[in-house]
Formats: structure tokens, C-alpha cells, sequence
């Protein structure tokens, strides 16, 4: 979807301006807001394109009270971010190459779900070169930029692997990142995966090759183990009510595979102790919670409470299950491996005042964690 107006009001929505009985618009970025309404924080977050509102659905929305749940600013960066990813994520697809496997929040976003939160940036796994990853990046937004109809989106180096993509009208970057893998992992299932018809896309895009949904839950159970951010809770909670995860295959993806090399992600708990990550972090997680909410990335009426425990639930039952197939002895030989492997990682650890450079470095650019 193209916009004529001006280079800095590019990604402006040309959609009709709906009304609101409670007094006239206000237009910011081509969506309409007026100053009082009773719309419903659902409706709210629908027209902010949390739900993936599109420009010929606004005029059955109500987007009286998108202030409630951001601001102006907020919301016009968020639409932003969201119809470059597509594009980009669109153009990946017509390039079609197999060696990237798109996973993260962004995937649920651009693919799983057809109504979902916004995502910062898009994450993938690379079995291929540093070179080859950026290149292929810079061949999608060269299309997205075409397909937009903004030459000025361009993508700058971000590291050893992970690209930035870039125009002076946007307000922030989105960073493409790639977990490198020395060869493509079959072992972990993925699909082509439709590209939602939103911000110009169509049900004629390419297909995408992606993680399956229950390859992703498995992957937020990683995270929760390492950082349990609000997104994750989030994610989790989602992907377990989807009738596309198999919760109990998940599990068993993450337990076979969280100490493996290739998919290092620094220090974490064991299957065993996942659930001490989150609840030592429940008051941190729930303050960062209600600030993503006001910033539109989790929807005002997501109740955190009740969230984070259906998740925890969730991962009780998986992890005593898991706990109680396991023959005797067994749990406590893993938990005294896991310990071992992490004790000779920390002692492994790159060393920056030799030059070494970490997993995490930015001027290595493994990613490693899903957004």
C-alpha cells in the first residue's frame, strides 16, 4: 500500500476516516481518534492494530479510545514498525530461501495468529554464512522498500550477522537477527507458514518457512527459563488456548534440547527449576507488564494475574508429568549434568579484555532469544 503524501507522513493509513457520535476526529497517521467515546478496551485495541485492524475494516471500528491505550506517538511508530515487517517478511518469503526459518513473537504476529500483539523485530535461524544472511536481508528490503514505495528504507550493518532496517522517517530501527547454525536443524519441525493479508500483503503472497506453533511454544518455555519476560508469559498463554500446539510435544522439544550448543542462550534453570525463573520475577514481570500495555505491545484487557497463573499451571502439570515418566535416579543425574555444563560454560566464558568476543556481543551477532 503506497501513500503520496509527504516523505516524513509515508507510512500514513489512506483508509476513510470513521466517526464517532461522542464528537469529530482527530487524525494521527491517517487513524482517527476523538477526544471522549465508551468504545471497549477490545475495540480499542482492534483499531490500534493489535488484533491486525486493516484500512477497509476501520469503518465497522471504533477508534474513539486508542488514546487509552498508548499514545499518539506510541501508536503511529507501532503501525510503522508493523507494515515494514510484513513487507519485509513478504518479500523473504518470494526469495525463498530454505536455509532461514522465521521464529518469535514477530511470526505470531505476521503469520500464526491473525490477531495479535506488535513485535519489535524479526528473528530467524540461519544455516548459512554471516554474508549470506545480510545480503538476503538486503535483497527483501530493496523489495519492501519497492513494494512500499519508500526508497529511502535501507538496512545497515548491526554487528557481525543481525542487520538493521532503517529510513529516516522511522523512529526507531528494526533489527533482523539470526541465530547462525552450522546446518540446517530438521530435528525441530517447521511449515510454510501464509503471510496475513494486512498493510497491503495478499492471500497471493509466498508462504513462509517458519517454525510451527508448537516448536514456538517450546521455545517461550527456553525463554521463561532464562529471562521470563512479559512477552513470553503472554506468548505461552496464547499458544497453549491455540488448537495448533500440542503442549505436552513442546515440552518434550524444550527438555531435549535446552543444553544444546547450537541454541545456546546463556544461563538458565534447569526443566526441573523452571518454574523458580518466573515466580522469584512475578512483581518485576507484572510492573513491565502494565508498562508494555500502555505502550500497546499486550492488550489492556490481557488481566496479568490471571495470565501468569494459567501459564503457571500449564508448566506445573508439564513438568511434574515429565518429572514422574523419568526412571529412578534419573532426575538427579540430569540436574548434576546441568549443573556441570553450566559451571564449564561460565568458566569458558569469552573474556572481553582479550578481544573475546561473546555469543551475546553485538559485534558477534547471535541473537538467540525470540521476540
Amino acid at each position: 500500500m503506497r501513500s503520496r503524501s509527504t516523505p516524513a507522513q509515508w507510512w500514513q493509513l489512506t483508509a476513510p476516516t470513521p466517526r464517532c457520535a461522542s464528537g469529530p476526529p482527530l487524525v494521527s497517521g491517517g487513524w482517527a481518534l476523538t477526544p471522549t467515546c465508551h468504545a471497549t478496551p477490545q475495540s480499542c485495541w482492534t483499531a490500534a492494530g493489535g488484533c491486525g485492524g486493516t484500512p477497509h475494516r476501520l469503518n465497522s471500528l471504533s477508534t474513539c479510545c486508542i488514546e487509552r491505550a498508548m499514545t499518539v506517538q506510541d501508536f503511529d511508530a507501532h503501525t510503522q514498525r508493523d507494515m515494514i515487517q510484513h513487507h519485509v517478511v513478504a518479500a523473504l518469503a518470494g526469495i525463498g530461501d530454505d536455509r532461514l526459518v522465521f521464529k518469535g513473537g514477530t511470526l505470531l504476529r505476521v503469520c500464526v495468529f491473525s490477531n495479535y500483539r506488535w513485535s519489535e523485530d524479526l528473528d530467524f535461524d540461519w544455516a548459512g554464512s554471516p554474508e549470506g544472511f545480510r545480503a538476503l536481508v538486503e535483497g527483501a528490503v530493496a523489495k519492501a522498500a519497492s513494494s512500499l514505495g519508500i526508497p529511502t528504507l535501507t538496512t545497515e550493518d548491526a554487528g557481525a550477522v543481525n542487520v538493521n532496517i532503517v529510513a529516516p522517517e522511522m523512529a526507531g530501527p528494526i533489527r533482523a537477527e539470526a541465530t547462525v547454525l552450522a546446518e540446517r536443524d530438521d530435528s525441530v519441525p517447521t511449515q510454510r507458514w501464509p503471510i496475513n493479508p494486512r498493510w497491503g500483503t495478499t492471500a497471493d503472497t509466498a508462504p513462509i518457512r517458519g517454525y510451527t506453533a508448537t516448536a514456538v511454544a517450546a521455545d517461550k518455555l527456553r525463554c521463561l527459563a532464562r529471562r521470563s519476560a512479559p512477552r513470553d508469559i503472554y506468548d505461552l498463554d496464547q499458544l497453549a488456548q491455540s488448537p495448533q500446539v500440542d503442549l505436552p510435544a513442546a515440552w518434550n522439544m524444550y527438555t531435549a534440547n535446552y543444553n544444546d550448543p547450537a541454541r545456546e542462550y546463556g544461563r538458565r534453570n534447569h526443566p526441573a527449576d523452571i518454574r523458580s525463573t518466573y515466580l522469584g520475577r512475578r512483581e518485576h514481570i507484572a510492573k513491565t507488564w502494565h508498562q508494555l500495555q500502555q505502550q500497546g505491545q499486550i492488550p489492556p484487557q490481557a488481566d496479568f494475574d490471571e495470565t501468569f497463573n494459567r501459564v503457571d499451571r500449564h508448566i506445573t502439570e508439564l513438568r511434574d508429568t515429565w518429572a514422574n515418566s523419568l526412571p529412578p535416579g534419573e532426575l538427579h543425574r540430569l540436574l548434576q549434568q546441568h549443573i556441570q555444563q553450566q559451571q564449564q560454560q561460565q568458566q569458558s566464558r569469552p573474556d572481553p579484555r582479550r578481544g573475546d568476543l561473546g555469543r551475546g556481543d553485538p559485534r558477534r551477532g547471535y541473537g538467540g532469544l525470540s521476540l
